[in-house]
């Protein structure tokens, strides 16, 4: 390339000639200024033609002036000529000598100039990259972008983009470049600098797939994985984050899903001071469909390079599962204890009672031996009755040891357990405190068990005068309650009884007390032998009731609370004729009331939801089922002009009876709902009091507690 193509146009100089007439002027005026000067002083002296003096005065002064700014003008120009040329050579040494090819090309993208570095790099001569045009140089693909570049160029002045010059040889540059508008030999031109970006373009394609790859194996990961900021809002998270908190996770302050754990959500904040890199916490969460669940999380905080805190990166896994499988496990393993501690002492009992019987055998054979032959009158025959009373009433302590070991002897036979406690009601009424209110709530047309009535009724005796006792000197209610329930397995689970219970049909007997009620060291150790939380306690007590029941084969679940009273459900097995026979008979109460229209029953429990859906198509209703409060929301909006009446349990996992209630009332503030559970109906009341509730029924219930209750909510 020729330097010349580089250096700046010059500027003419004045001619020779004209300096000359410059000087000529000059002369002229001196020479008049002198005969000016002569005229001034001597005035008398006649002049010639003092006109043409003066005015040639003034022209050579005029022309002096010209001389000078002229002078002035040409002594500029010569410094800045030289700053020219001086730029010009630095010019051209940048030019030459950059690191970048650099091309000057015309709006129509023809070569103008290059640098010896577009020679070196595309590996075409200097003539044949000035026969080329830009568009030439890229590749075909770019070289396609290049008007509408030159366009952009021209609008805004400059323009920095990508693309791949194409060497002569047909390797490939990626290439950066960066073009300006400039003013090239007096034209509108265009200079474009080009940086090589291959090991750019290399390192960033092996960033992209290391940061794929770190993407993948992030996604792949089940456990949650998320990023705050200093404000603990929620920056980022991977797959499994956003399906445990839902898709607006991102923005979210942490604290919105903690649930109800605020002390452990602040304990973090020494990560966020600095005064801690690392950090684990336990905390329950609230997943996105509302369900609390239990996450460990493992923390470390994120510093900038000058070491100031900018976030923290956590880790959590969901430990919920875990917890509860060790909650299981360990109640598993108090069962197993609880029973082989009961199974010790039925053993113990067991073989106490069969020895002492043989004893008591002696004395009262001995006793009445005695009597018969003594006269009426005999000073010795009260004390001989007395020995035998006394005998009798040990060998009923025996029958009580032989019941809770499970060997006592019944006497089946078919029983009503209505009629039972009807025919107990004078003998419960006559032993119960003068405070406590005897409420009986007694199911009709059950079937009959099978069983001793005494040895039931002195179960029934048995939980009644404790819960009077319990009572004590307050006012409360004592109620005795007689149904059928289903059991699942994980039902029959919670039972004190035989571990081999089948689910199915059962018989319940339930006294309950609105007493002080016991705390959970109290619950586990009813059943032992002889122990009493009374100051005048004695005997088997709830010992007894227990081992009646399992010689039954039965099984009995306590729930009390301290303050709060206790219940006693006792559940005697129903065999499958016996379950006919209630189907029947609760087929012929259909003529009692009948209901029409649409029901919801909502309940986790298969069993339930089934044996509720044949105890409401027996009253005459179409019957919706749910098996969750959010299910019974869908079905609801779906049929909510057929629906008269939700029947909601309060206990469910996703969404639970409350929070489906309050989501019903939204959707439909007139909804009719009647609530189950197997609280008592007082702790249902006070919890929902004045919130638009028309019914409750406890679990276990019976059809005709359940007519009732379903009467009461249409009759609204």
């Amino acid at each position: 390339m020729s330097s010349s193509r580089l250096r700046s146009p010059s500027v003419p100089y004045p001619n020779t000639a004209f300096r000359l007439i410059s000087y000529v002027f000059l002369v002229i005026f001196m020479g008049n200024l002198g005969a000016l000067v002569d005229l001034v002083r001597h005035p008398e002296i006649p002049y010639l033609d003092q006109e043409h003096l003066v005015t040639g005065g003034f022209t050579a002064l005029i022309m002096i002036l010209l001389l000078v700014v002229l002078e002035t003008y040409l002594a500029r120009r010569r410094q800045i000529d030289e700053a020219l040329r001086d730029s010009e050579a630095k010019h051209r040494l940048l030019f030459e000598s950059a690191n970048d090819v650099i091309f000057i090309h015309d709006a129509k993208a023809r070569m103008l100039a290059v640098n010896p570095l577009a020679v070196e790099r595309l590996g075409y001569t200097h003539a044949e990259l000035l026969s080329m045009t830009i568009n030439q140089v890229d590749l075909l693909e770019e070289g396609q972008h290049t008007p509408e570049r030159i366009a952009r160029l021209i609008e805004h002045g400059h323009l920095t983009f990508e693309t791949v010059h194409q060497r002569k040889d047909g390797s490939l540059i990626p290439t950066e470049v960066s073009t300006r508008r400039i003013t090239w030999d007096g034209q509108p031109a265009m200079m474009s600098i080009c940086r090589g970006i291959t090991q750019r373009k290399q390192a960033e394609r092996e960033l992209q797939i290391l940061s794929s790859r770190n993407q993948a194996i992030l996604e792949a990961i089940p456990d949650i994985i998320t990023e705050v900021d200093t404000s603990k809002v929620y920056t980022w998270a991977n797959q499994a984050g956003i399906e445990f908190f839902g898709e607006d996770v991102i923005g979210t302050e942490a604290s919105f899903f903690f649930e109800g754990e605020q002390d452990t959500y602040d304990t973090v904040q020494p990560l966020f001071d600095g005064a801690e890199d690392v950090f684990y916490v336990e905390s329950w969460q609230r997943r996105r469909d509302g369900e609390k669940r239990l996450l460990a999380w493992w923390c470390r905080v994120l510093k900038d390079a000058s070491g100031n805190v900018t976030g923290a990166l956590s880790s959590a896994r969901d430990i919920t599962d875990l917890l509860r499988a060790e909650e299981d496990r360990l109640q598993m393993q108090r069962r197993v204890q609880q029973s082989q501690r009961l199974e010790s002492l039925g053993v113990l009992a067991g073989g106490i009672a069969h020895d002492f019987n043989n004893i008591l055998m002696s004395v009262l054979g001995n006793a009445e031996l005695a009597l018969t032959g003594l006269s009426p009158s005999a000073p010795a025959r009260e004390n001989l009755l007395e020995i035998m009373a006394s005998s009798h009433r040990a060998a009923d302590l025996c029958r009580q040891m032989l019941a809770y070991s499970g060997r006592g002897r019944f006497v089946t036979e078919a029983i009503d357990p209505m009629a039972l406690v009807e025919d107990m009601l004078g003998l419960l009424k006559g032993t119960i405190s003068k405070k406590a209110l005897l409420n009986l709530n007694l199911g009709k047309n059950l079937p009959p068990m099978r069983g001793d009535a005494s040895q039931i009724s002195q179960v029934i005796m048995n939980l009644v005068l404790n819960a009077s006792e319990a009572i004590g000197e307050r006012s409360g209610v004592i109620t005795v309650s007689t149904g059928a329930t289903e059991c699942s397995p994980e039902y029959l689970k919670e039972t004190y009884g035989d571990e081999n219970l089948a689910p199915g049909l059962y018989l319940t007997l339930e006294v309950s007390d609105t007493g002080a009620g016991m705390d959970k060291t109290t619950q586990g150790r009813i059943f032992e032998p002889f122990f009493t939380t009374k100051f005048t306690g004695r005997g088997l007590g709830l010992a007894a009731v227990l081992g009646i029941v399992r010689g039954h084969k039965g099984a009995l679940r306590v729930y009390s609370e301290v303050g709060k009273g206790t219940t006693f459900k006792i559940l005697f097995p129903v065999s499958e004729a016996d379950a006919e026979s209630l189907v029947r008979k609760n087929d012929a109460t259909k003529n009692d009331w009948q209901g029409e229209g649409t029901v919801l029953l909502v309940d986790d429990e298969e069993t339930i939801r089934t044996l509720g859906a044949r105890m409401l198509a027996s009253l005459g209703f179409t019957v919706l089922t749910a098996a969750d409060g959010q299910e019974a929301l869908a079905v609801y909006r779906e049929h909510r002009g057929e629906i008269e009446v939700v029947v909601l349990d309060l206990t469910m996992p996703h969404m639970d009876g409350e929070e489906a209630f309050r989501e019903l009332r939204l959707i439909d503030p007139e909804v009719r709902v009647v609530m189950s559970s197997g609280y008592t109906e007082s702790d249902i009341t006070a919890r929902f009091a004045g919130k638009g509730l028309v019914g409750f029924v406890q679990k276990p219930y019976s059809l005709a507690k359940l007519a009732e209750q379903l009467q009461s909510a249409l009759n609204e």
